[in-house]
């Protein structure tokens, strides 16, 4: 096709395209001439739609932003009340750790204590408890001290005590049935070569004799109560006099460890 052709219908399809627009903008022109009061109206909805759509947009703008804020708070509550929880924690297992080091630190400061009995002729029978390594002259002070009837040369108070024991302070005239008592067992076996009876023989070492002693006089002894002091005289009265001070640990209850203790403090009859 020629160019010159083509540029004629270029301009034909220009002057229609401007020849329509013309026609749009005087159709529009006569309307609002003609009908002001609805044009107006489509303007003014075309423009309230408008409004109230960046309105709503606006509203939906600002709900969005509130909700990120509250989502933003709680984070950061949850992230306070957690950091709180865990220092809250950490001080209560600090605390509880001190609280556990000062109670054992106190347990272990703290003494072990023995429980006596200390009864007989004391001015104030009781129980009473001492230090390990208490002696027989700090239980009869804590008792009161000796009453008017007792015998006060027949314990011998540095002597040891022992956790449970019962000790014992014979008044005067329940040492001299005792003597008595052991002299009736003397007349029966004779007396020692030496020519000395065993009480006397007892007397002057301060000793208990195991073959002739009641269970009062027993119980005197470290660690031995009122059941060992009578099992000892069941023994005895079942196999006879005991030919060894050794011979005690064949009575149940008395063993290497407690005959240390006592071991110093007993005879038999026939020792020297």
């Amino acid at each position: 096709m020629p160019s010159r052709q083509k540029g004629s219908i270029m301009k034909k399809k220009v002057i229609s395209i401007l020849c329509g627009m013309m026609f749009v903008i005087l159709a529009g022109s006569i309307y609002f001439v003609t009908r002001p009061d609805q044009a107006r109206a489509v303007v003014m909805t075309n423009v309230s739609e408008e409004a109230f759509e960046k309105s709503q947009s606006s509203d939906s703008e600002k709900e969005q932003e509130t909700e990120a804020d509250f989502a933003s708070t709680d984070v950061q509550n949850t992230a306070a009340s957690t950091m709180a929880d865990v220092g809250s924690g950490q001080i209560e297992n600090e605390s509880n750790s001190k609280s556990a080091e000062e109670s054992f630190s106190k347990q272990a400061d703290e003494p072990v204590l023995i429980c006596v009995y200390v009864c007989g002729a004391v001015k104030s029978p009781g129980v009473y408890y001492f230090s390990e390594d208490a002696r027989a002259v700090e239980a009869i002070e804590a008792a009161g001290g000796f009453s008017d009837a007792a015998d006060q040369d027949y314990i011998n108070l540095a002597r040891t005590i022992s956790d449970g024991e019962k000790l014992y302070v014979p008044t005067m005239e329940e040492t001299k049935e005792m003597a008595f008592s052991n002299l009736d067992a003397e007349n029966q076996t004779g007396p020692s070569q030496n020519g000395a009876t065993s009480e006397q023989q007892t007397k002057a070492s301060g000793k208990v004799n195991i073959n002739t002693a009641g269970k009062e006089e027993l119980m005197t002894l470290n660690g031995i109560g009122e059941a060992k002091a009578e099992s000892i005289i069941s023994y005895r009265d079942a196999n006879g006099l005991f030919q060894a001070k050794e011979d005690i640990m064949n009575i149940t209850g008395i063993k290497d460890a407690l005959y240390q203790k006592i071991a110093d403090y007993i005879c038999v009859t026939n020792e020297e």
